[in-house]
């Protein structure tokens, strides 16, 4: 799983607008724009979500492969 995120760059490159629109939707709760800053809250029970049904696409193997 954490050899997935660290190429997150190269995964987010091959979704399509829709994914990548549904992903942010289900992930971010809110974001802040200030003077010269910018927060972003995630939604915790979404990423929650998102890394299940990662993990439910994968076999066994792969995700042992993953762990550190």
């Amino acid at each position: 799983m954490l050899a997935m995120l660290a190429n997150i760059d190269a995964a987010w490159d091959m979704l399509v607008f829709d994914v990548r629109r549904e992903l942010v939707q289900t992930t971010v709760r809110r974001v802040t724009v200030g003077t010269g800053k910018v927060s972003i809250s995630l939604d915790l029970n979404g990423v929650g979500q998102v890394v299940l049904d990662l993990l439910k696409g994968l076999s066994p193997k792969s995700v042992a492969a993953a762990a550190p």
